[in-house]
């Protein structure tokens, strides 16, 4: 269980001295961000656990070298060592190790998405209009464009393992591509209307496809096959594959519905009410659900038996986000305006679920991430600053 200052609450120090208890506008509180002096920045010590989340501190502050502006789009390495940063001017790529800048470069207006190659090598920028730009990842020299497929409209999802990026278009067409190689590796129809949904099992073998009208279908990409054509009803709002691949959640307006991915039967239906559906993840093992939205409240489901473990309260509504640490033992949440929060997913009743809030010193947290090695939350500010958070290095009680 968690120490019992996590109980309490107060288990975090003040994230930095400038914070600003009440932020202004978004203009406003940019401004004065950029006259402020960096934080001296800490390496972690430590994967963060349940047994030492109570030494949890701020390590460092990453800001845009020029500019503030925010961050609406990111991505780690697979490593957990570098974070590339998307906002409205810049790319920017963080080195997490020394906190410093690798590089920057001026955004091209239409990129959207950013992605690390599996070995880190490369970024790839995606384009509204489907174009990819690869760029060294140590230096943002730009090396090649591709475009990912014609008529695109936004919908794509990335293998990061394999370093493949599927993309679908209004037409119903998808195409699987290796940018590392620079290789389109398939390409197939999947509906004759546009797809609005896709995602890849973890194993990067199968791909789930989602129409507007309810068709879900699980591929076998390589081969172009359709394994499994699921009768969702249901427009699909949520796709995610089981960390083992053996279930396909898909979050729809109305409920969560998890079904096998090897002969496409229903297993179970979670019935979450309406508008419950902007977030949707597994736990690590697999064993739980957590899904939230414009409700006043995430849910946190057993994926065994259907039923609800829990209600996350406070966290919902306005601009939500969650991330499981990598053991799955804490639950990382934030929400605009609210409370950026750790939950102990280890030890719930459906009437008690142990909580502390960050004091961040801010309210206007809109995104969270970890590390995939533990050792790192990343919390990114309306402002454009990242907090990274974690275990700083302990004193010797000889000393």
């Amino acid at each position: 269980m968690l120490r019992r200052v996590l109980l309490a609450g107060a288990l975090i120090l003040a994230a930095c001295a400038q914070a600003n208890d009440n932020p202004g506008p978004v203009a406003d509180s940019v401004h004065q961000m950029a006259t402020l002096p960096p934080v001296a920045w800490i390496q972690p010590a430590d994967t963060i656990t349940l047994d030492n989340v109570s030494q949890i501190q701020l390590l460092g502050r990453l800001d845009n070298p020029t500019t503030p502006s925010t961050i609406f789009d990111h991505a780690l390495s697979p490593d957990g060592t570098l974070l590339a940063g998307l906002d409205h001017e810049q790319i920017i790529v963080w080195d997490l190790i020394t906190g410093q800048t690798v590089f920057n470069l001026e955004r091209r207006e239409e990129i959207t998405r950013i992605f690390f190659s599996a070995d880190k090598t490369e970024l790839y920028a995606v384009e509204l209009s489907g174009l990819v730009t690869v760029y060294a990842a140590d230096t943002g020299r730009e090396r090649t464009t591709f475009r990912g497929i014609d008529e695109y409209d936004g919908v794509l999802t990335y293998d990061p393992e394999g370093s493949v990026l599927a993309f679908a278009n209004r037409k119903g067409e998808v195409r699987i591509w290796d940018p590392l190689e620079r290789q389109a590796l398939a390409t197939f129809t999947a509906y004759d209307r546009p797809v609005q949904r896709l995602a890849f099992s973890h194993d990067g073998d199968r791909l789930a496809t989602a129409d507007s009208f309810g068709a879900v279908t699980i591929w076998d990409w390589r081969s172009r096959s359709a394994l499994a054509p699921l009768e969702n009803e249901q427009p699909a709002l949520r796709l995610e594959f089981a960390p083992d691949d053996s279930l396909l959640a898909v979050g729809s307006p109305q409920d969560i519905r998890l079904w096998s991915s090897a002969d496409g039967t229903l297993q179970r239906r979670l019935s979450t009410g309406p508008d419950a559906m902007d977030l949707l993840a597994f736990s690590p093992d697999g064993a739980q659900t957590v899904n939230g939205g414009e409700t006043p409240d995430m849910q946190v489901w057993d994926v065994q038996t259907g039923s609800l473990i829990a209600r996350l309260p406070g966290v919902g509504e306005d601009r939500l986000a969650a991330a499981y640490s990598p053991d799955g033992g804490l639950l990382l949440t934030a929400e605009l305006g609210g409370s950026v929060s750790l939950w102990n997913m280890t030890a719930m009743t459906e009437n008690t679920v142990n909580r502390a809030d960050l004091d961040t010193g801010s309210a206007r947290i809109y995104a969270v991430d970890w590390t995939s090695d533990g050792l790192l939350l990343t919390l990114f500010g309306a402002t454009g600053s990242v907090y990274v958070w974690g275990i700083p290095p302990q004193a010797d009680p000889g000393s």
